[in-house]
């Protein structure tokens, strides 16, 4: 049996720290060996005690996080990786970027306690997989700068949620009849999805899924308006984008070239998606091989956007989710059976209802 992995937690609060390291205790392949308070403390422990992943509070006394991670960074070989979780007030995108510019492998924003109490499964959805995705693959390889997460200015989600995009390839129409009927029943967002198929099949892939959802399921056609309750498959052979048209937002179906072998493109429309509705997207990367998804994501992230990926257990290939958790694009991580709940838990939350 292999090693588990060890990790030790640097944050200021006490509270958190306790419910980090409960939320890992049940992940056999994770170890907790140590929870500190600030940055230096953590250096002194990892002079006796060295571990394989760090989780780094930014906002801490005596040395703060940036500070530490580059002292981390800067240890002999093997340092430690180090996973950002922060509730630093700012512009997340603002500390993302700058956590990983420093070297930090992902950065995470801290769950919001709930009737005073952190949500432990969330919090372990979100952890653990990252870990394990790092220790897998070793530090991801970057991204090109013009995929990097961005600065944006801060703004409130509040009632601005107004479409949700899926990127999904192999192993997509199973997950896609888990994931459709729960969140058609749940949701009346118009939803978008490019799942890899070749012409002719996705037709037959839209009538299905019509046949198990409440809302409309169609193969989209050039020119289409975006309508709330209906749900939009990109047409096997074919990008689709959409484009605003006066107060109307329309499809656009094109021939273009291929993007990493792929037609359509989940890039294509994550980056046309982000110039029309900007922060206003929920976006689900799901099973799928390759990276297709990731450059778009990197687009939706510096327009402010909310991104969910599918986790590598009910994954038939985590290729595409998991290039976006290694880039750090990533804001949350469910099985598909969850999904659903997790996208109206979130809608509702950010309606304020």
């Amino acid at each position: 049996m292999p090693s588990p992995i060890t990790v030790l937690i640097v944050d200021d609060s006490r509270i958190f720290r306790n419910a980090l390291a409960l939320s890992l205790s049940e992940e056999k392949d994770i170890k907790v060996l140590g929870s500190v308070r600030n940055g230096r403390k953590a250096l002194e422990f990892l002079e006796k005690t060295p571990v394989d992943i760090i989780t780094l509070d930014l906002d801490m006394p005596e040395m703060d996080g940036l500070s530490t991670l580059k002292a981390v960074r800067s240890l002999k070989a093997p340092a430690p990786g180090v996973l950002v979780i922060s509730g630093h007030a700012g512009s997340a995108e603002d500390l993302r970027r700058e956590s990983l510019a420093a070297g930090a492998f992902a950065y995470i924003p801290k769950p919001v306690a709930v009737a005073g109490e952190l949500p432990l499964e969330r919090l372990k959805n979100a952890v653990a997989p990252r870990i394990r995705s790092y220790v897998k693959r070793g530090i991801p390889s970057p991204l090109p700068p013009e995929c990097l997460p961005c600065p944006d200015a801060s703004r409130s989600k509040k009632n601005q949620t107004e479409v949700i995009l899926i990127g999904v390839s192999t192993g997509g129409p199973k997950a896609l009849h888990v994931l459709l009927p729960k969140l058609c029943r749940n949701a009346s967002l118009p939803v978008l999805v490019v799942q890899h198929m070749p012409p002719d099949f996705t037709l037959s892939l839209a009538e299905s899924l019509n046949a198990q959802c409440s809302h409309r399921v169609v193969e989209a056609e050039d020119g289409m308006e975006v309508l709330p309750e209906t749900v939009y498959i990109a047409p096997g052979g074919r990008h689709m984008l959409v484009r605003k048209s006066g107060s109307k937002i329309k499809i656009v179906l094109n021939d273009g070239p291929a993007e990493k072998g792929c037609r359509p493109s989940v890039d294509i429309l994550f980056r046309s998606a982000a110039a029309v509705w900007e922060h206003r997207v929920l976006a689900l990367v799901l099973t799928g091989m390759g990276r297709d998804g990731t450059q778009g994501a990197a687009s939706l992230k510096r327009a402010g956007a909310t991104i969910f990926v599918q986790d590598e257990k009910s994954s038939v290939v985590w290729g595409m989710p998991g290039s976006v958790v290694a880039a750090g694009l990533s804001d949350a991580i469910f099985p598909i059976e969850t999904m659903a709940r997790a996208v109206h838990q979130y809608l509702t939350s950010c309606s304020g209802a």
